[in-house]
C-alpha cells in the first residue's frame, strides 16, 4: 500500500472491517451479497381499502431499502338497517412510510411473491418518503398479497 503527498492510498489494501461515516463515492464496486439494515418503515392502508373495505390489514418486514409488504384485503357485507355496505375496490391498497426521506424519489421493484399476488394487476407510484401498492382491479375478499420490494435511488 502506498500513500501519495495527498494521504491518498493507492494500490490494493485488505481490511477486517471499514466503517465510513459521510457521502462515499466509488468508481466500481463489486460485493459478494448486499445486506440491509435499519428500521422497518411504517404504512397505513390505502385510501380504496380504509374508505370502502373492512378489516383489512398489513405488515412490513424490511427497511427502508429492501423488504416485504403482507397485504389482506378485508370483507364485503352488504348495508343493514344498523351498518353501511362494505365493498372492495381498485385504487390504493397501501402506503408505505420510510423512515428517512431520501434526496429524490428512489426506484422501487416490486415483485409478487405468490400466486394471489401474480394474478392481481397492481403498479407503484413512489416518492421521497414512501410508496403506494395500487391495484387495478378490485382485491379477491379475504386475500392476502405477499409483495418484496427493493429501492434504489
Amino acid at each position: 500500500m502506498d500513500f501519495d503527498h495527498f494521504g491518498l492510498i493507492g494500490g490494493n489494501a485488505t481490511l477486517g472491517g471499514l466503517t465510513v461515516k459521510g457521502d462515499t463515492v466509488l468508481q466500481q464496486l463489486t460485493v459478494a451479497r448486499i445486506i440491509t439494515s435499519g428500521n422497518a418503515p411504517t404504512a397505513v392502508l390505502g385510501a380504496s381499502t380504509t374508505v370502502t373495505g373492512k378489516d383489512s390489514s398489513f405488515a412490513i418486514v424490511g427497511n427502508d431499502s429492501a423488504g416485504t409488504v403482507s397485504y389482506t384485503s378485508g370483507t364485503t357485507a352488504a348495508a343493514t338497517l344498523y351498518t353501511p355496505a362494505y365493498t372492495l375496490a381498485a385504487g390504493e391498497q397501501i402506503t408505505v412510510k420510510f423512515n428517512k426521506t431520501y434526496t429524490t424519489a428512489p426506484r422501487i421493484a416490486l415483485t409478487a411473491k405468490d400466486a394471489n399476488s401474480a394474478t392481481a394487476r397492481y403498479f407503484v407510484t413512489n416518492t421521497t418518503d414512501g410508496f403506494v401498492i395500487h391495484f387495478l382491479d378490485a382485491p379477491s375478499a379475504s386475500t392476502t398479497y405477499n409483495f418484496d420490494y427493493i429501492l434504489i435511488q
